[in-house]
């Protein structure tokens, strides 16, 4: 917006940064998403001992998938592109649907195996929102499995509409 490029070199420095270093493994069931967290001064993001290690948060893959599509929007670099395309179908293979008491997807939960319910792994997250507008952004520009991305989204938004709007149940 402000027109300063070094600004832009910041964010792909950054950026850059954590997809060197703060990825979850290739074989893992949240593959190649970002961690949402490391522990103070650690090079490598693989958790916070105090809330787990190796452990995803959806609401941030899809988060981060999103700035990354932007990043990519903004340089035309397509590492960028990928980057947002592995966290969306991230995003496909672990959704889930939801009830009154399950959310699309958890609030947070191992990323090797997709398990919740231990230490702070939250099952339930209304926070489904940063995936749908992932899933939005990639239609709207026509990269990736923009099919299954229409068909997550619209389930995650109707689960949004008749679970967390009418019951008030934001959080686990």
């Amino acid at each position: 917006y402000t027109g300063d490029s070094s600004m832009v070199q910041s964010l792909q420095d950054f950026v850059d940064y954590e997809l060197e270093n703060g990825l979850t493994p290739k074989d893992y069931v949240w593959s190649q998403v970002p961690y949402p967290s490391a522990n103070p001064g650690s090079r490598r993001y693989t958790g916070w001992s105090q809330h787990g290690e190796d452990y995803v948060e959806p609401h941030v893959v899809g988060k981060d998938g999103y700035g990354y599509l932007r990043l990519y929007e903004m340089t035309g670099n397509t590492k960028y592109l990928q980057a947002a395309i592995r966290c969306a179908d991230a995003l496909v293979k672990n959704y889930k649907p939801g009830d009154a008491k399950n959310s699309p997807w958890p609030y947070r939960a191992y990323a090797r195996d997709g398990r919740t319910g231990q230490g702070g792994m939250g099952g339930y997250s209304a926070n489904v929102v940063e995936p749908i507008m992932l899933f939005d952004e990639l239609v709207r520009i026509g990269q990736g499995d923009n099919e299954q991305y229409k068909t997550v989204r619209a389930a995650a938004w109707k689960w949004l509409e008749t679970y967390p709007m009418k019951n008030n149940v934001w959080s686990g």
